[in-house]
């Protein structure tokens, strides 16, 4: 089903394209995902035999600048990005793969499987914070769900409307800022070595360091900001019993995955 044709769909009609945990399971991530969103989930280094699984909203920007520097060394600052072009980067991405060599370094001991996840309930706030009342071009995609023009970007779009536009999309359809985190991290079908936390971001970014042989902390004080939200400090205020119960069922396999409460 193409997006177009998906956004096109009354929410009932959407609820049927909807594939369950376990279904997806069982698919090949080439076929699940668009090539775009695959290749963005993954960030294999064959330089220093590590594999990071972004998942956005979850100081992933930071976290690909530093790894970025760690690969190529220290250059002009337009070029530090979250998304280098390839010849600021020696990240190799799965579509320089095959399948069955992607299998490999998956399965393969020597290479450092980690990512970072992050509390449901502030993620989602954060990405509607960002995406949504900063009116970047991912609002456009609320907007047509909620049947108005894309265009009005300007359109006020609440906390509560935004969780009901997206709670009858399919988990795999969902923007990547907003979809659920074991998918991100590609959690259903990689044994990651570490899973990280942003509550104990500190602790967790040295254990990183430790392993890959590189100090990621100290890029964030040379240039390289941890980019903020401040939806650590406000996201209680922004649910009611409602819309808990519509994240808490969204995202059901992240707090049981990973660890969260349901309870706010």
């Amino acid at each position: 089903m193409t997006d177009k044709v998906e956004n096109s769909l009354t929410s009932g009609q959407r609820k049927q394209y909807s594939l369950s945990i376990e279904e997806m399971r069982g698919m090949r991530l080439e076929k699940l995902f668009s090539p775009r969103d695959y290749n963005a989930h993954i960030s294999i280094s064959m330089k220093h035999r590590y594999v990071y699984f972004p998942v956005a909203k979850v100081a992933t920007t930071s976290l690909m600048k530093a790894l970025q520097i760690y690969e190529v060394g220290n250059l002009p600052q337009g070029l530090v990005t979250q998304h280098p072009r390839a010849e600021y980067s020696s990240w190799i991405k799965p579509y320089q793969l095959t399948p069955d060599m992607l299998d490999d370094i998956f399965s393969a001991p020597d290479y450092f499987k980690f990512t970072f996840v992050r509390n449901p309930y502030v993620r989602l706030v954060s990405a509607w914070k960002d995406k949504i009342n900063g009116n970047s071009k991912e609002k456009s995609l609320i907007l047509k769900l909620m049947g108005m023009p894309p265009q009005e970007i300007e359109v006020p779009i609440s906390f509560g409307q935004f969780v009901k536009a997206i709670a009858d999309q399919p988990l795999h359809k969902m923007d990547r800022h907003w979809r659920p985190q074991a998918l991100c991290c590609m959690a259903l079908w990689v044994q990651h070595d570490f899973i990280g936390k942003m509550e104990n971001f500190d602790a967790d970014i040295a254990h990183v360091s430790e392993r890959i042989g590189f100090d990621i902390s100290a890029t964030f004080n040379n240039g390289t900001q941890v980019h903020r939200t401040g939806a650590s400090e406000t996201w209680r205020k922004e649910y009611t019993p409602e819309l808990k119960g519509i994240v808490a069922r969204l995202y059901a396999e992240d707090f049981a995955r990973f660890g969260y409460d349901t309870e706010l």
